[in-house]
């Protein structure tokens, strides 16, 4: 029985782990700075945090180690700057050739977005690889296929994605409009596909959910995920490393392994190369994915020096792989695979000790279990000790990989310790099942017995992530696009590692109350004492504007389809008292079914007339939101968020909610100190309408600028006469209009306004106070 109750002997810290995190940083910086600002404040701020940090070790008479972050971060700059120039020689080289002449050579599995198929490819011409492009269009291609077209060469923007595309090797965007010519794979990559694709077939040939993960997590195939909406629901429990073949993925696989492997009766060396061996078949059934390779080859490192008879230096090989493969191919640095593999086999080697250390005191023996017979006693303890160290083992990858997940995914899970502790088991018992079913192949009567078994625990592990994912405040929305979180991660677990305290029981139960405390504390915060404010929500080519203040929220707006609830969610809103659709475009009402997954909604409001032109799918979406129809409000009609009133000052006559100019638009006033503070909000009305009631309005501070920024959205007179300090459109990046136009900035900022839009800093929040206003941008 595990009876452990003091904290596992502290873990081995190796030089070489510093220097490949020192190094990975450094790599990290440079590629998202070097192309597109040249020497940046980031890459200058690591170079001299590394000096720093290489100087005290030196003073502290550690030289070698000083040596060897100060050498590291100097080799791995050199060559980033090395691959970024590279990558942008290939990138000019692609953009000064047709995509006729190229043959496209695909390198991973395609995934499926809103522009279609996507894929990463080489591009090769008479022979030669010119360098990596972004493959689109509109079939799902195989890896190793060699694919010829004809298609638009897209240069990468200059905005998060692109450079995210750029750091990774990515030259370009190749648009396929149409396919000429397509080769089917050849040598070992063509036999892997051939077996993952007869394994993708049989598990699907019963189209469920179960299927759908079974295949996602056992052959590495992303689209029946996409598809049947898992990944969401994985994310929002915070166990998507489960569903990711990545190396927290992989982690997951080589714990479960080692439970089962760890009831025969195998010498340990055995049992390693059983293990070695086993999730080298997996990573090859999953389609050679670079990060599933990587994180092997470290795990390999860590495994040799193990059966080396060096326990202690396991980390110490895994860092020196991981620094290799940064030197090597420094877009590893940026590659989110790779450093969730570096991540998660650290965290494994690091912390899971402790964490089963940890968990063996939240989850005390059963009284009764001292009365049952031995044998069965030491079978019991031996499953639970098991038990444990496979969760201890999903939560230390999660635990250090919590930062790059946030930011990626853009969400922070509450429920995901809980989450972890209810799948760890009937999830690997689901991973063990369908290998042993995709094995059994030829043989189809047993085959498909393991598939049922596996379906069980496939349906069982569903059922859970579906529970959770929908309680209360179950996960929450977080904007981390720096390297901030992941420095205070990585601070934080190095205090652990200094300090390395013993626990108990009573400690461990009120560190768990007070954190769930705490949180209740924000939560409440968010849903009854939000700060007064108006947002110009960033949902693409589409309006979006919330107004808050305290318990009372109103929507304005809901984007296109898909948009608004990932920003509703990280504005942190919790209930909507009122929805106004200003008219029924889609890029305006196209997010109402999106709204029940976010908040409870109040009321919608339309325009006079309105009602009588909706569609019977968007009748039916309100109803399901709200639970009754949709009401009319005129000229004159006013609504109230805390302090703000909305007035309404169009339109003045019933109206079809069918053009442009029956916008509802609002007059916003906010009593603060002194003053009020003043806000038109226009929908997507233009000067036509705008001339009729300026007047009217007279003074404002901030104006959300009609029809997303359109040349006639305000003409000059109607700018002198309103008269703001601030103008906010609400526009789609490369959208086809070509919103906002030159036009219209000019004229706004003729009349001394600044001008913002969504596509160029995100979201726009506008807070009163005593003495005018605070502006506050997402990027």
């Amino acid at each position: 029985m595990y009876r452990e109750q003091k904290p596992p002997e502290r873990p081995f810290l190796p030089e070489t782990l510093l220097a490949l995190l020192s190094a990975i940083y450094a790599s990290r910086l440079a590629l998202l700075c070097l192309p597109w600002d040249g020497i940046g404040a980031e890459v200058e701020a690591a170079v001299a945090v590394s000096l720093v940090v290489g100087a005290l070790l030196f003073l502290r008479r550690q030289k070698m180690l000083a040596a060897a972050v100060l050498a590291c971060t100097l080799v791995a700059l050199i060559s980033s700057a090395a691959f970024c120039a590279r990558t942008e020689d290939a990138a000019e080289a692609l953009q000064a050739t047709s995509a006729s002449k190229l043959v496209f050579v695909v390198e991973g599995d395609s995934s499926k977005g809103t522009s279609g198929w996507r894929c990463r490819a080489a591009a090769e011409e008479d022979g030669h690889t010119v360098g990596d492009v972004w493959l689109v269009g509109s079939r799902e291609l195989t890896a190793g296929e060699r694919v010829r077209c004809i298609g638009r060469m897209k240069p990468l923007a200059d905005d998060d994605y692109g450079r995210s595309s750029f750091a990774q090797g990515i030259c370009c965007t190749v648009k396929m409009v149409r396919i000429t010519g397509r080769d089917e794979p050849q040598g070992l990559r063509a036999l892997v596909e051939h077996i993952r694709t007869a394994g993708k077939d049989a598990f699907l040939g019963s189209d469920t959910p179960e299927r759908a993960l079974e295949v996602g997590s056992v052959l590495g195939f992303k689209a029946p995920l996409q598809e049947e909406g898992l990944s969401d629901l994985f994310s929002a429990c915070g166990v998507s490393h489960l569903v990711a073949v990545s190396g927290g993925h992989l982690a997951v696989i080589a714990s479960a392994l080692a439970v089962v492997l760890g009831w025969l009766r195998l010498s340990p060396k055995w049992r390693i190369a059983l293990s070695i061996t086993l999730t080298g078949i997996f990573v090859v059934l999953c389609g050679l994915p670079v990060s599933a390779m990587r994180a092997w080859l470290m795990a390999c490192a860590a495994s040799g020096a193990v059966l080396a008879g060096r326990r202690s230096h396991a980390l110490s090989a895994v860092s020196l792989v991981g620094l290799i493969l940064v030197w090597a191919s420094p877009a590893s640095a940026a590659d989110i695979g790779f450093l969730l593999s570096v991540y998660a086999v650290c965290g494994l080697c690091l912390f899971a000790s402790y964490l089963a250390y940890a968990l063996t005191l939240l989850v005390p023996e059963l009284p009764w279990l001292h009365r049952v017979p031995k044998r069965l006693m030491r079978a019991l303890g031996k499953l639970r000790q098991n038990v444990l160290a496979l969760l201890a083992a999903t939560l230390a990858a999660q635990l250090v990989t919590a930062a790059l997940t946030s930011e990626v995914f853009g969400t922070f899970s509450l429920v995901a310790p809980l989450a972890n502790l209810v799948l760890a088991l009937p999830f690997s018992c689901m991973i063990a099942l369908a290998l042993l079913a995709f094995a059994m192949l030829p043989l189809p009567w047993l085959s498909h017995l393991l598939m049922a078994g596996a379906d069980l625990f496939a349906g069982f592990s569903l059922a859970a992530v579906r529970f959770l994912a929908h309680l209360p405040y179950a996960s929450i929305s977080v904007a981390a696009t720096t390297a901030v979180p992941e420095i205070v991660v990585l601070a934080f677990l190095a205090l652990w590692l200094a300090a390395w305290p013993e626990l108990s029981s009573a400690w461990l139960r009120r560190s768990a109350i007070a954190c769930a405390f705490g949180l209740a504390c924000l939560i409440v915060s968010w849903r009854f004492f939000a700060p007064a404010r108006l947002c110009i929500l960033d949902v693409g080519q589409g309006d979006a504007i919330l107004v808050q203040e305290g318990a009372a929220a109103v929507l304005i707006d809901t984007g296109p389809e898909g948009a608004v609830a990932e920003t509703l969610e990280k504005s942190h809103v919790l209930h909507i008292d009122a929805v106004v659709l200003t008219h029924l475009h889609d890029d305006h009402t196209g997010g109402v079914k999106d709204l029940g997954s976010v908040a409870p909604v109040g009321t919608v409001y339309v325009a006079e007339g309105v009602k009588g032109s909706m569609s019977e799918t968007l009748r039916g979406e309100i109803e399901e939101l709200t639970g009754k129809d949709a009401e009319e409000i005129s000229a004159g009609s006013v609504l109230h968020a805390g302090g703000f009133t909305m007035r309404m000052v169009w339109p003045k006559a019933d109206v079809t909610g069918e053009e442009n100019g029956d916008s509802i638009e609002l007059v916003l006033e906010h009593p603060e100190g002194g003053g009020t503070f003043r806000a038109l909000l226009t929908g997507d009305g233009e000067e036509d309408e705008l001339r009729q009631f300026a007047d009217e309005v007279g003074d404002i501070d901030v104006l959300k600028v009609g029809h997303h920024g359109s040349e006639i959205s305000i003409d000059a007179g109607e700018a002198r006469e309103l008269a703001p300090e601030l103008a906010v459109a609400s526009a789609g990046e490369n959208n086809k209009y070509g919103h906002p136009t030159e036009q219209c900035i000019e004229t706004l900022e003729g009349a001394q306004a600044r001008f913002l839009c969504t596509k160029d800093v995100g979201t726009v929040e506008i807070r009163p106070r005593e003495e005018g206003y605070a502006v506050y941008t997402e990027r």
